[in-house]
């Protein structure tokens, strides 16, 4: 049988829907097909989930130990227990 997408000439070929058309398709295609979907789906859900969350992963330091000014803004009852009198008033 021959591939629909590929032109492949194969002995093993799966009847299925790829890219919005039915069709004999050989393994190779396939395959190729399913993991564009689930890395695009991932990277997507990773992404948009990082978005939805972005408050919560706030950190109360940075990299070099300072307050985070963003996460005083957001979080001002725990910054005031985390932080120190003078390093909240040098970060306002």
């Amino acid at each position: 049988m021959i591939c629909d997408l590929c032109g492949l000439r194969t002995g093993h070929t799966k009847t299925c829907v790829l890219q919005g058309k039915f069709g004999s398709y050989c393994n190779h295609c396939v395959q190729g097909a399913k993991r564009m979907e689930s890395v695009g789906y991932a990277n997507y859900s990773r992404d948009r989930d990082r978005e939805d969350n972005a408050r919560d992963l706030l950190q109360p330091r940075d990299r070099l130990g300072k307050p985070n000014k963003e996460f005083i803004k957001e979080y001002p009852q725990q910054s005031k227990e985390i932080f120190t009198k003078k390093e909240l008033k040098e970060n306002e």
